[in-house]
């Protein structure tokens, strides 16, 4: 009898398992799904979703495991190694403030510093630009390590509106505008010995041209010559020394900017003497041919583009009707077009830069001023960042990345 009761009690209890195991299908399913409708409409960020997550599930492990904290955290971070990884995860600004705390995390987190400035050698350069009253031959560069902006050897020549970009230790700035011509002429800072060089000019004179460089040539494309807009290109070879005539593009385009990704130059917007432009097309390495692709959501021109994470970042610029904060970013692997948050300013003629997979946007003017400020894009959290200021103020200046 006692056996019966027990077996009947069990199949109840498998009867009961059952069930509750089925409604925890059908909710498990409904959640996938509404987390996908969620996703689809741009109502939930998957990469915020999984660190709340990941928050919650550290959380619940720490109260069910307590411990006593009697450890100092320069302690914990006594070995280098560490220390090191502190000191990239929180940045420049967090590691000052935490070598703020004491003297053992002053002394640590200097080191680390130090450490993390020569395995990452990149700086940014911004060069040249207008302060709202004269063009500048000044240049400054930012190491994102540490945070800080400096002063670097000023250009030959007043150039505004210049386009510049880097092959391996030499930074290329050319063309622009003295103030009162266009210019054909280029120069080239050689990191090695700190110094300016005039190089072979370009073909045509070129103000607001767009600039990007692959590895072993620097594209230069459209901009205006003081009598009209531009869709010629020029190419230049650093090995030879010499400039080339490249395919010209779909439309004539002034004050449009390029970037390089996926083997393609791309170059977005601008202004083609009648209208500003949302049109974006690419220029294939291999194929040597122009293509239009999708257009940008909205018109901009003197915006501030940059590429990393595979994909080409747009920020600002102006639309015909005002300045913009608006950024947007297209991924070629889906062929879109995709919204970003907005910068915390409005800004056209800004330049950027990539460093480490971040998108620096520095200066420019918000419509009522010429700027200093710079923010930062973070494309994995999507989320800006205020860094400090550069030491000029500077639009329609031209940025890029070297090794130091």
């Amino acid at each position: 009898m006692a056996h019966e009761l027990l077996c009947a009690e069990v199949k109840g209890l498998r009867k009961g398992y059952d069930s509750l195991s089925n409604a925890f299908g059908e909710l498990r399913e409904l959640h996938t799904a509404l987390c996908r409708l969620l996703f689809e409409a741009g109502l939930v960020d998957l990469q915020k979703l999984l660190a709340l997550l990941r928050r919650r599930h550290f959380a619940l492990a720490w109260l069910s495991r307590p411990c006593v904290r009697s450890m100092a955290l320069s302690e914990a971070l006594g070995t280098m190694g560490p220390a090191i990884n502190t000191a990239r995860f929180v940045g420049p600004q967090g590691a000052r403030r935490l070598q703020a705390t004491s003297r053992g995390m002053s002394s640590i987190l200097s080191e680390a510093m130090s450490a993390v400035r020569l395995a990452h050698p990149e700086h940014i350069f911004v060069c040249g630009g207008s302060d709202g009253r004269k063009h500048l031959t000044s240049v400054e560069h930012f190491d994102p390590a540490v945070g800080v902006w400096e002063t670097a050897p000023p250009m030959l020549q007043r150039r505004g509106g210049a386009a510049a970009a880097a092959i391996k230790s030499r930074l290329y700035v050319c063309g622009g505008y003295d103030g009162r011509l266009c210019l054909a002429s280029v120069e080239c800072f050689n990191m090695a010995v700190g110094e300016w060089e005039a190089m072979p000019p370009l073909a045509q004179r070129r103000g607001g041209a767009a600039a990007a460089a692959t590895a072993t040539h620097l594209y230069v494309c459209g901009g205006y010559n003081g009598r009209e807009c531009l869709s010629s290109v020029e190419c230049f070879s650093p090995t030879d020394c010499l400039w080339q005539t490249s395919a010209p593009m779909e439309q004539r385009r002034w004050r449009a900017a390029a970037a390089v990704v996926d083997g393609h130059v791309l170059v977005c917007g601008g202004y083609n003497g009648l209208e500003c432009l949302s049109s974006v097309e690419q220029f294939g390495l291999a194929a040597g041919s122009w293509q239009v692709i999708p257009a940008m959501g909205q018109p901009r021109t003197n915006a501030a583009v940059a590429a990393a994470a595979g994909c080409v970042f747009v920020c600002g610029g102006y639309n015909g009707r005002e300045c913009l904060s608006s950024a947007e970013c297209f991924n070629p692997v889906m062929n879109a077009w995709e919204d970003l948050p907005p910068m915390a300013q409005q800004r056209w003629r800004a330049a950027a830069a990539v460093v480490a997979g971040r998108v620096y946007v520095c200066g420019g003017c918000s419509g009522r001023e010429c700027l200093s400020s710079v923010e930062c894009f973070d494309p994995a959290e999507k989320t800006w960042e205020a860094l400090p200021s550069m030491v000029e103020q500077r639009l329609s200046c031209a940025a890029a990345v070297a090794s130091v």
